[in-house]
């Protein structure tokens, strides 16, 4: 069973394990396309220090919003 929680964007970082590390799309574009139509995948987090949370899977939508 999935569990979908809405986190502010304020306790969210990058995750070092994050397997991106480089390449994909312009943030400049990607944020454009967020703003036209919304998040569109669920970004993956793990609970992390101080009732933060690192973005597992995501971490360019999380830069772009």
């Amino acid at each position: 069973m999935t569990n979908i929680h809405f986190i502010p964007i304020p306790l969210l970082f990058p995750s070092p394990r994050n397997v991106r590390k480089s390449g994909g799309v312009d943030i400049s574009d990607l944020a454009a396309s967020i703003a036209a139509h919304g998040l569109l995948q669920n970004l993956t987090v793990c609970p992390a220090e101080h009732g933060t949370y690192t973005v597992e899977a995501g971490g360019p939508p999380l830069l772009a919003v």
